[in-house]
């Protein structure tokens, strides 16, 4: 479809998801916030967080470029993004997934090419879809290229660049026909992905989610909101998830969530009445994840969550806080302590050996005649003063 509406189609076991744009109201050593139970992911700190994100920074509002231009008309070309649009959307997914405590990824080429073309196709046909028509004119080539690409990535339709798409799009999936699934989300942060790759023609972008999505990982209890949370990526309306690994028993499982300011609690379960609450055992990234709103709250930075769940295979405690990035102060660098240079007694001159030179220089400085040479480099005895004896003591040196 065109415009702000979503898709959101499911193909098989994998899921296949496409978002559109929207507007959000609010848009980065390895410790353990709290004691935590059924959560394994690393935990940073807030000035590790703020200090990943000035070492790899991005925009979400920089319009991305090409290297070479798509063509919509005859001869057909899927285009290619440069080097450092794709690099700025890759930072933002990896400052997400730093952020929940997983792996970065890279980029393979392979990945853009295909997502290239998914974008192509999509943008001459109008609208996203992982199953897109053949456009009329454009080569098999091309269309298969692009049908495997929209086939198995995440779809965007009306960001202003890859990262936009992946932080105000992807990662919030705020939309009726997603938040039962939140597929986008658990692709983004599939602990097992290790390559990604971006494409982008117009309005229309692609994110390749597939990578090694049933690879082995000892990584379960994907939470987001994660432990430490940057408030910029969240908004009052934001959905829960906590991605377990495994199926879990939706008629079963419970959420408790106690704001800890005030000892709010929101009670979150099937037909609950405090929230939204859904368990989704599909195969989007990991399987077993339980999604969770409540309702009448807002997030501002030094809010503190209690996340209590049960009914799962095991009970999941954890904390999730909320902080400004901006009133982050970074970890003061540790001064760089500079070696001593190794210094050759009798080097007046500093050239590294002791010679004939050196002698004339210490003598001039002696008599008089040139005071250019350092006293501490003449002082050759380290009694405080350049007289005969450290004249002698050259001499001596230049004799053995």
């Amino acid at each position: 479809m065109k415009g702000k509406c979503a898709v959101f189609i499911a193909a098989l076991l994998i899921g296949m998801t496409a978002v559109s744009d929207y507007d959000p109201s609010g848009v980065s050593v390895v410790q353990t916030v709290s004691a935590a139970s059924g959560v394994t992911v690393a935990v940073h700190t807030k000035e590790e967080i703020v200090e990943y994100y000035r070492t790899h920074p991005f925009s979400t509002s920089k319009k991305d470029e090409y290297a070479s231009e798509p063509s919509l008309e005859s001869p057909y070309s899927a285009g290619k993004l440069t080097d450092e649009s794709v690099q700025n959307g890759l930072n933002a997914l990896n400052f997400v997934r730093y952020v929940a405590g997983l792996d970065e990824v890279k980029i393979k080429e392979e990945y853009c090419t295909l997502t290239q073309a998914a974008s192509l196709v999509n943008a001459m046909n109008g609208g996203i879809s992982h199953f897109p028509e053949r456009p009329s004119g454009l080569t098999d080539e091309l269309y298969d290229t692009g049908c495997q690409g929209a086939g198995s990535s995440n779809l965007a339709d009306g960001y202003s660049n890859v990262a936009s798409s992946i932080i105000e799009g992807y990662m919030s999936d705020n939309y009726s026909s997603l938040i039962p699934i939140m597929g986008h989300r658990r692709w983004c942060l599939n602990p097992s992905m290790q390559y990604t790759g971006f494409g982008e023609v117009g309005r229309y972008g692609a994110m390749y989610a597939f990578d090694n999505f049933s690879g082995k990982t000892d990584v379960s209890g994907v939470c987001w909101p994660a432990q430490n949370m940057p408030v910029e990526l969240c908004h009052d309306d934001y959905i829960w998830t906590y991605s377990r690994g495994k199926e879990v028993n939706g008629g079963s499982v419970k959420v408790k969530l106690t704001r800890k300011s005030d000892s709010k609690t929101w009670n979150l379960y099937s037909g609950s009445s405090e929230g939204d609450f859904y368990v989704n055992n599909d195969g989007y990234g990991r399987k077993g994840c339980i999604i969770f709103r409540p309702r009448n709250v807002s997030y501002s930075a030094g809010d503190v969550f209690d996340v209590n769940i049960t009914g799962a295979d095991t009970e999941i405690n954890y904390t999730v806080t909320f902080f400004d990035m901006n009133n982050v102060q970074s970890e003061p660098e540790e001064p760089v302590k500079s070696e001593p240079e190794e210094t050759v007694n009798g080097d007046i001159d500093g050239n590294g050996s002791v010679s004939t030179c050196d002698l004339i220089m210490i003598r001039k400085y002696i008599i008089g005649s040139d005071r250019s040479v350092s006293a501490s480099a003449a002082d050759i005895n380290g009694d405080g003063s350049v007289d005969m004896k450290d004249f002698l003591a050259v001499k001596e040196i230049l004799m053995q």
